[in-house]
This record gives structure tokens, sequence and C-alpha cells, in this order.
């Protein structure tokens, strides 16, 4: 692990559960759009998981930086491994083999990366990735 992570304590990683099923509607298994079988409001922006060709990390983290935000918190579907991240050259939100939920102190913004090689933003994060050009031809076509 790297040594600017830091691994939630139980009661953290409970707390920021907890708010990003308030805040996001995330269901209580982790899940979010466009795995939750609704259909995706027009916030939602879905992307393939090829917007990591490329620019797409770097951007992502650019847009966060530019928001002045330099940590986030990760919290992962088996939920032995929640953490606090630095916004470095390393974070990129992206399926690992488990499904993937990123947001801040802010909670103005989400990612989530699912086993269906998508990876979906709300909020702010949405809104900045929408101006970017690199999004044209890596948005997702529902089933």
């Amino acid at each position: 692990m790297d040594p600017t992570t830091r691994v939630l304590t139980p009661e953290e990683s409970d707390a920021w559960r907890t708010e990003v099923q308030r805040r996001w509607g995330v269901d209580g298994a982790g899940v979010w759009h466009p795995m939750l079988g609704a259909e995706v409001p027009p916030d939602v922006l879905v992307l393939n998981e090829s917007m990591w060709d490329g620019q797409g990390a770097a951007e992502v983290r650019r847009i966060l930086r530019s928001l002045g935000r330099t940590h986030v918190v990760e919290l992962r579907e088996t939920g032995d491994v929640d953490c606090l991240l630095e916004v470095d050259d390393e974070f990129a939100p992206a399926y690992t083999g488990a499904e993937g939920i990123w947001t801040d102190e802010h909670h103005d913004w989400i990612a989530y990366a699912s086993h269906e090689w998508t990876v979906a933003f709300g909020g702010t994060l949405a809104t900045h990735l929408r101006a970017w050009p690199g999004v044209v031809g890596r948005e997702w076509r529902s089933w």
C-alpha cells in the first residue's frame, strides 16, 4: 500500500458508506449507476472503462486538483480495505476486481467503477468531465 494511503477504521468506513447511501443513493451493497437497475439520471455521466486509455485518469485528477481537492475516500465492495488516498499521479477510480466508490469530504461528487467495465461520475466531477473533449465516444450505452 502506498505510504500516503490511510486505511479507515471500521467506524469511519461505516460513516462514509452511510453518507454515500444518503447523498447519492448507493445501495447497501455499495452499488451505484448503471448497476442499480433504475434509469440513469441525466446528471450522472457513465463512461466505458476505455476512458482510462490516454488521459482519462489525468483529467480526473486535474479536475479534482482544480477544485482544491487533495484527498479522496475509496470504498471497495469487499469493505476490508476502505481508505483515504491522496489525489496523486497514481489515483484513478477503476475496477480492480472489486467495485469501488470514491468521494471526498465535500460530498459534491462521486465516482463508481463496476465489474461491467463502466465508470460513473456524479455531481461536480460529472459536470466538469462533460466539458472534456476526451469524453466523446466513451459514453456508456445502456443494455
